[in-house]
């Protein structure tokens, strides 16, 4: 019988893994919204087709998303192998990081490997991220989305978010980023 428990966990530690993963769903979210721009947005289709493109794009594995994007010839082969390598990582963090670091609990050292080895996946996430928004931004001036455009509309949705306004359903789905340029190019 495996019992489990956090009893005795080291604050830091789950601290950064919830981080790495936070971090990681950004980059999740965001390879969808990309994969919905550049592989299944059409000119003409409306912000409402995009939604439902995205929406079902959303549901999928990141390592589907990944290989998608793979298969369509969408990632220069640097961030290819780099985003190859991320959702092995994933995975280890998701399914069987805990298991394999049980020791990390009472080991200074291995909560030592353990924390570097986290902080490297949440950072990676980040550039990862950052990499996924410039080939958006590129892919966006190419087809007339210029960044001015893409600026205005986010510093008007932040701005509804301060004035108490939420962010609803509508807000999120009329937000602009480079990454959900798709809605616009449509």
């Amino acid at each position: 019988h495996l019992q489990l428990s956090f009893q005795g966990a080291r604050p830091a530690t789950t601290e950064r893994i919830g981080f790495a993963v936070w971090q990681l769903q950004h980059l999740e979210g965001s390879a969808a919204v990309y994969l919905a721009l550049v592989v299944h947005a059409k000119p003409g289709m409306g912000a409402a087709a995009g939604q439902k493109i995205l929406d079902k794009l959303q549901t999928r594995t990141f390592g589907t998303t990944v290989g998608s994007l793979i298969k369509a010839a969408q990632l220069p082969l640097e961030l290819r192998e780099r985003f190859e390598k991320i959702v092995e990582s994933r995975n280890w963090l998701i399914h069987r990081s805990g298991l394999s670091n049980r020791n990390a609990v009472h080991n200074d050292r291995a909560c030592g490997e353990l924390i570097a080895r986290v902080n490297a996946l949440a950072t990676e996430s980040k550039l990862l991220h950052e990499e996924l928004r410039k080939l958006a931004e590129a892919f966006g001036l190419k087809h007339g989305i210029s960044p001015q455009e893409v600026n205005e509309r986010s510093r008007r949705l932040i701005m509804e978010w301060r004035k108490g306004g939420g962010m609803s359903g509508n807000s999120v789905r009329s937000a602009i980023t480079p990454h959900q340029a798709a809605c616009e190019y449509a």
